[in-house]
């Protein structure tokens, strides 16, 4: 028989972190709440990968009109594209989560 009030009995600490065997259930608000969280991760990534991709292959055509027109090498080309990742995720970012 459980007490309640004051007197009630209350678990050691080690019993709670060990889960005292016991599967935890998460309840159907947790369920709910993870299904949204991951339908917006996954819509988040995709938003992201695809304006992503478009700031880079905007960029990669003037770099290649570079080496076709100019005989710039294409390693350079490359390497100048791959240096400019960091400035299109800051642009891509913002976009992802609207």
């Amino acid at each position: 028989m459980a007490r309640s009030g004051p007197h009630a009995r209350v678990p050691r600490p080690d019993a709670i972190a060990e889960g005292a065997g016991r599967r935890v259930r998460l309840p159907a608000a947790g369920l709910l709440t993870s299904y949204v969280l991951s339908q917006a991760a996954r819509t988040f990534a995709i938003v992201l990968l695809v304006a992503f991709m478009l700031l880079c292959i905007d960029e990669a055509v003037r770099l290649f009109h570079l080496v076709i027109n100019n005989g710039a090498p294409t390693g350079l080309v490359v390497l100048m594209l791959v240096n400019l990742f960091p400035e299109y995720l800051t642009l891509a970012l913002p976009v992802g989560f609207f």
